[in-house]
């Protein structure tokens, strides 16, 4: 038996899970990246910016409860430059450059989310999402979520073909009907100089509502209150 931590994300307004490709077309991904979710947790526990120490020694797992709608706005950002020219120099006021932006967001989705660790780090987590060091949000900082009854419960091993969360790699669908996707997931940094950040990702494959995984073949999982949860594989030493 193994000791998993999960909670349910509800997110009362919108989020967005930015693809960091983007330049002016801000997409967003429709389930949390492993990222997104270590931030929570770092956030959760007033652990300082880009501080990923405790990352090696958790796994995650998240699924769609409910999707949400995903709509896209658009917005005019305009910032600040110096004046460069002597004609800009001799004007008086402030010079702007501006860019247009598209973004996707997410209205109001429902995540299920999953740790598994070893139970006296759940045990921190769990006391911090229940009473945080922070304000939390998921994906960008003013996207307020509420983490609902987070508890520590018991695991153990089975072999499945039906899964309620997102499967690392790409696999086939039993049923070619399911609404089934495949996705590139950010799922750690890694800083190779000071300011240099290494991003890594994983393909996931996922349900794109509520409704499980069915795969074609067995694979081991976890049963989490009747749910088939797989989690990620560890992190390499080498990119703790």
């Amino acid at each position: 038996m193994s000791s998993v931590l999960r909670a349910r994300l509800e997110v009362p307004f919108w989020c967005s899970f930015r693809d960091p490709t983007g330049v002016n077309v801000h997409t967003t991904f429709r389930l949390p990246p492993l990222t997104t979710l270590y931030g929570l947790v770092a956030n959760a526990m007033g652990l300082s910016q880009d501080d990923y120490s405790l990352r090696p020694r958790l796994r995650f797992a998240v699924g769609i409860e409910e999707k949400g709608d995903l709509v896209e706005t658009y917005s005019k950002i305009m910032k600040v430059r110096e004046a460069k020219t002597p004609e800009e120099k001799a004007k008086p006021g402030n010079f702007y450059i501006s860019t247009s932006v598209i973004k996707q967001k997410l209205i109001r989705p429902t995540f299920q989310f999953y740790m598994l660790s070893s139970p006296s780090v759940l045990e921190k987590i769990n006391t911090a999402l229940r009473e945080p060091a922070r304000p939390l949000y998921l994906g960008e900082s003013d996207d307020v979520v509420d983490v609902i009854d987070p508890q520590i419960v018991t695991a153990s091993t089975v072999e499945s073909n039906r899964f309620n969360c997102a499967v690392p790699g790409i696999h086939a669908p039993h049923d070619a009907g399911q609404s089934a996707a495949v996705v590139n997931l950010p799922y750690h940094f890694v800083r190779r100089g000071r300011s240099d950040w290494q991003l890594l990702r994983r393909l996931y494959t996922y349900q794109l509502n509520s409704a499980p995984l069915l795969l074609d073949g067995n694979q081991a999982a976890f049963d989490v209150e009747g749910k088939h949860i797989v989690f990620e594989p560890p992190i390499e030493e080498a990119d703790a």
